[in-house]
């Protein structure tokens, strides 16, 4: 969802009939009237769902620290959360820059997490966390100072964080952290996705390969992709 109006449809039997929840200001007359508490219009969003009732929304704003919008009713109305400042270490200067969440938070319980790009005169990445349902986040530096870290939020205590041939593990939310070296190498938008803190998988943005690691991003071997006839439309 991008910087527009976004309308929140909620089902109660399977996908069988859905009614709405919410509908932004601002959206076409098409939509319907805007609904109180719904979702600002502006800035990119990731949107989901944590149970049945609550549900989050992280902001990819061009500029400052984006917010984190929560729902207790379903989606129907929303509320900016408390997003504590970032460390001295880390910063949006020069003016413009912009820190933007990577993801929509994952949760286990009242605990939380969600990864954080910074765009700006150095890039950087760090995690944000949460141990009160969401009401309040707090900022968790991984070891080694500012670096532009691909983060992998796994759960909400488990995170994967890799830099060229460099992967850190935490699985206690950032308490200690284990270190590894990869024997791939992973730069720019292309890294990978892991299912626990050992498996996981990655595609190249080149595309045509898929790899599989079983060892936390130590050792990744090239997993066998069926061949399709050229001109199989399927």
């Amino acid at each position: 969802m991008g910087s527009e109006p976004v309308s929140i449809y909620g089902t109660a039997d399977g996908g069988r009939h859905w009614a709405l929840e919410s509908t932004s200001a601002g959206a076409p007359a098409s939509w319907g009237p805007a609904t109180a508490g719904a979702l600002p219009i502006g800035c990119d969003k990731y949107v989901g769902f944590s149970a049945t009732t609550v549900g989050w929304a992280s902001f990819v704003c061009a500029s400052g620290l984006s917010p984190i919008y929560g729902s207790t009713d379903a989606g129907r109305t929303w509320v900016a959360r408390k997003v504590g400042t970032l460390p001295a270490a880390y910063s949006l200067s020069p003016a413009g820059g912009a820190g933007q969440w990577t993801s929509a938070p994952i949760f286990d319980g009242d605990a939380g997490a969600i990864g954080l790009s910074l765009q700006a005169k150095t890039e950087a990445s760090l995690v944000y966390r949460t141990s009160d349902g969401g009401a309040t986040w707090s900022p968790a530096v991984p070891p080694g100072g500012p670096r532009d870290w691909s983060v992998d939020v796994v759960t909400a205590s488990t995170w994967k964080l890799t830099l060229g041939r460099a992967v850190l593990t935490t699985t206690d939310g950032g308490r200690t952290w284990g270190t590894a070296t990869s024997n791939l190498g992973f730069a720019g938008q292309s890294h990978p996705e892991y299912v626990t803190a050992e498996d996981g998988w990655y595609t190249p943005l080149s595309g045509g390969t898929l790899y599989r690691t079983a060892d936390g991003g130590r050792l990744w071997e090239q997993v066998g992709l069926p061949v399709f006839p050229a001109n199989d439309q399927s």
